[in-house]
């Protein structure tokens, strides 16, 4: 029963301590080819699927634009 237990906990912390220590998966070249949203392509929101993608709220600003 004691190693039930033991074993137990050894996977419990297994678990925990693999999903602290993985980093989060990044593109340190920038996003994957075709996820521009165009043509059936993937969007940004494939990745980054915390917010609503086109959010009626959203603004666009140009601001430098010469004359």
């Amino acid at each position: 029963m004691a190693s039930q237990r033991i074993y137990c906990l050894l996977a419990c912390f297994t678990v925990v301590g693999l999903s602290i220590t993985f980093p989060v998966a990044g593109y340190l070249d920038g996003p994957p080819p075709a996820h521009t949203g165009g043509f059936g392509e993937d969007t940004c929101h494939e990745c980054h699927w915390d917010h609503e993608l086109n959010n009626p709220d959203g603004t666009l600003t140009l601001s430098g634009i010469p004359n």
